[in-house]
């Protein structure tokens, strides 16, 4: 006998063409559950977070909120690409935004990589990158905002881009200067966003570089590293609307 699996219905309030359908699935026995959307409390809005993922975005509105900036160029122009890194002394290149790119079934994800001059050959002129001057760290600082909430965590490792090896990082709880913690929030504020990851670098003087915000960016090994509250604060925030 075929197991009746529950039916989601997602709607309006008032929507006669669905309640039509839920009554021909009560009659035949079909567990439904009915979700309206009326007003409904998101965390971040699929939408929202969408538009927020696009780094050269994210650069401009930091910068008018006066957070520090590395020198950035987006180009698919390889001379333009080669004069600016030549410029920069020090550079690093990345990707524009995450992709669910896939090699022989493997994943495959971009990382922060040093790059030359020399190396820049005509490939760039496929699709825009992103180059950057390097910022010279003491540190890098993971900042998770979660409503009225903030919650930073300074990694300590020898890497470019710790998110290559996790295994070798080190984990303290970091307390934002106000005017940094400040113009983040601002930054959520500005993208119609209630939640989001930064990524900061430090560098020796201990002034804070931006260098990208994650919308829905994962956060979850830092809580069990440091035992911040950040799944209580996501909960209360769900809870009681504690939005801002």
């Amino acid at each position: 006998m075929t197991e009746t699996r529950p039916v989601l219905v997602v709607t309006e309030v008032d929507d006669i063409t669905a309640d039509m359908v839920i009554t021909e699935l009560n009659r035949r026995g079909v567990p439904v559950v009915r979700f309206t959307l009326a007003g409904p409390l998101w965390g971040n809005h699929p939408s929202r977070i969408a538009a927020a993922d696009y780094k050269p975005a994210q650069l401009a509105l930091a910068r008018r909120l006066g957070i520090r900036v590395p020198p950035t160029l987006v180009t698919n122009d390889p001379d333009e690409a080669r004069e600016f890194v030549r410029a920069q002394g020090d550079a690093i290149f990345k990707t524009l935004r995450w992709t669910p790119y896939r090699r022989e079934g493997v994943p495959v994800t971009g990382w922060a990589t040093p790059v030359t001059a020399d190396e820049i050959d005509d490939s760039v002129r496929v699709t825009p990158h992103l180059f950057q001057a390097r910022v010279h760290k003491a540190a890098d600082v993971r900042v998770l905002i979660a409503g009225r909430h903030t919650f930073a965590v300074r990694i300590d490792s020898e890497l470019l881009d710790w998110r290559q090896d996790y295994s070798n990082l080190t984990y303290a709880v970091e307390r934002l200067p106000d005017r940094v913690d400040k113009a983040l929030h601002a930054c959520l504020d500005s993208l119609e966003l209630v939640s989001g990851s930064f990524d900061l670098a430090v560098d020796r003087e201990g002034n804070y570089w931006w260098l990208e915000l994650n919308p829905n960016g994962q956060w979850g090994w830092l809580e069990t590293e440091t035992g911040l509250g950040m799944s209580a604060a996501f909960a209360g925030l769900l809870m009681e609307g504690d939005r801002r």
